[in-house]
């Protein structure tokens, strides 16, 4: 997980608050920092922001050791201090802060202390149905789930997920009706493993791969071997050239969105699987990207209709499932607050 340093701009409490901050966890000031330090401190509104930020700061202590994504994100933090020396780096829009915030939402709501699963959740059994060869597996919003199929493949549902399993003698097909599945496929080069969606079929063999179905775009991302992604045909339809089908390679994702030519491009594989640790990782993501996908994992959505708070930015790694920790913190290092609006929805909105 990178920090982003989005240079220019004006230094806002909060911009400089977050650097001496970080510039103090990371070594004792000399006395001419502490006496501009001093003097900074002493204009309104920067007390303020800068016990904001400090607070924040302090909740990495004793917490390194257990998660290695926040000792990385301290550290480099800390590295960008030591380069700034005593001059100070026009961090637009609060950049850093958001990402030291965004990254501490993991220890929200009893956290705190306690190590985040670094495996996936528990393997549920099969059962008869997977047995005979024709399943349906689903999580409700929020839940995640590993089964394993009749031939030993190992199918892990995040969020809002559903999947339809039919086995057969020839071939192994799974239907991914709606949300994410990361697929671990048991290898049977005289039954390939297929799974359908959005009108495409990936079929692989000995393959690790995920698949996300969203309203409207579709996500292929292979972690290990080798998948194919065909273009499917109605049954009926006349057919003049078939189209050449994708192959990826392990750190490729295939992506289709509604309108648009397919894309492949590299992707970060292990940020793509935080998931099944109940994570979700944001790169200088706009505010209304980072809701939408957090609203895939709460039965209390967000919302967010001020694009002014919609297109801030933030960095870092969110644990999912806690609207209110994520809007707090927020809240309190950014020119943003929450509120109820007549819908009972929590909404974010822009303050003075």
């Amino acid at each position: 997980m990178k920090l982003k340093l989005v240079p220019g701009g004006a230094a806002t409490p909060e911009d400089r608050a977050a650097e001496w901050a970080v510039r103090m966890d990371s070594r004792d000031l000399d006395e001419a920092e502490l006496a501009e330090f001093d003097e900074w401190l002493a204009e309104a509104p920067n007390e303020a922001a800068f016990g904001r930020a400090n607070d924040a700061m302090g909740v990495f202590d004793g917490l390194d050791a257990d998660l290695p994504e926040l000792a990385a994100l301290r550290e480099e933090a800390q590295g960008h201090a030591a380069a700034a020396g005593r001059r100070w780096m026009p961090w637009a829009g609060g950049a850093l802060a958001a990402s030291i915030v965004a990254a501490l939402i993991v220890f929200q709501a009893g956290e705190v202390g306690q190590r985040l699963p670094g495996t996936p959740p528990q393997v549920a059994d099969a059962g008869t149905g997977a047995a005979a060869g024709r399943a349906v597996y689903k999580t409700a919003v929020g839940e995640q789930r590993t089964v394993t199929l009749a031939d030993g493949s190992k199918v892990t549902l995040n969020t809002g997920t559903e999947i339809a399993v039919d086995y057969g003698a020839r071939e192994r097909l799974v239907r991914l009706v709606r949300g994410q599945a990361l697929f671990d496929v048991a290898h049977a080069a005289d039954r390939p493993f297929s799974v359908v969606v959005a009108g495409r079929k990936v079929t692989a063999l000995g393959t690790l791969f995920e698949v996300r179905l969203d309203k409207d775009r579709l996500r292929v991302t292979l972690l290990r071997g080798r998948v194919r992604v065909d273009e499917q045909t109605a049954a009926d339809a006349v057919v003049t050239k078939i189209p050449a089908p994708t192959f990826l390679a392990p750190g490729e994702q295939f992506s289709s969105a509604t309108g648009l030519a397919p894309v492949v491009q590299s992707v970060d594989v292990e940020q793509q699987l935080l998931w099944r640790q109940s994570l979700v990782e944001f790169d200088d993501a706009p505010i209304g990207d980072a809701i939408a996908e957090l609203n895939r994992y709460s039965a209390s959505p967000i919302v967010v209709r001020d694009p002014r708070v919609a297109d801030m930015r933030i960095s870092g790694i969110v644990k999912t499932g806690d609207a209110d920790a994520f809007t707090a913190l927020v809240g309190a290092m950014l020119p943003v607050a929450a509120r109820k609006n007549e819908r009972g929805e929590v909404e974010l909105y822009h303050t003075p």
